[in-house]
């Protein structure tokens, strides 16, 4: 690669860094949201990764009653605090993580309170932000391979033609 080239190619991957990076953001935003969900919702886990339990009892015989598992607190009874949790992109540089009305909100909260956990809950836990990350930084390095294979053109993250046929193939 001439000097040139290699000038060219970085003022490609800068225009694609402005014009992707939106996406990368909503993909890292992806990972983390769907990890807090399975740690969440399927594993009955706290932030911090300590399993969560049922304290009151009434509540716990209503969820046998329903047919539901009481092993752990999976916050899962009738759907809406899972079904409300939703990614917002808040300005173009900026996604959110949240609930989507206010009930939820309070619920989740009501949730991470003393008498219930006792923990943050709703927070990515490292593990998971450290996974965010490594998407991130997957998504910014196949965007200098990119570059600097095809110096004339600003990349993009959009699957190449031999990645598709190999998506293809599979």
């Amino acid at each position: 690669m001439t000097p040139e080239q290699f000038e060219k190619a970085m003022q490609n991957l800068k225009t694609a860094m402005t014009t992707e990076f939106p996406k990368i953001l909503m993909n890292g935003a992806n990972v983390g949201s769907a990890l807090m969900q399975r740690r969440i919702f399927n594993r009955g886990q706290s932030a911090d990764l300590q399993t969560m339990h049922y304290r009151n009892k009434r509540y716990k015989l209503l969820r046998t009653d329903a047919g539901l598992q009481t092993k752990v607190k999976d916050l899962e009874f009738t759907g809406n605090l899972f079904n409300s949790l939703t990614l917002m992109r808040t300005a173009p540089y900026t996604v959110a993580y949240g609930f989507n009305n206010a009930q939820s909100a309070l619920i989740a909260g009501y949730q991470e309170e003393a008498d219930q956990v006792g923990k943050i809950i709703f927070a990515l836990a490292e593990k998971e932000a450290n996974a965010v990350e490594k998407a991130v930084q997957m998504d910014f390095s196949r965007l200098l391979d990119r570059a600097i294979a095809n110096p004339s053109q600003v990349p993009t993250l959009a699957p190449t033609h031999a990645e598709q046929v190999n998506k293809s193939k599979a």
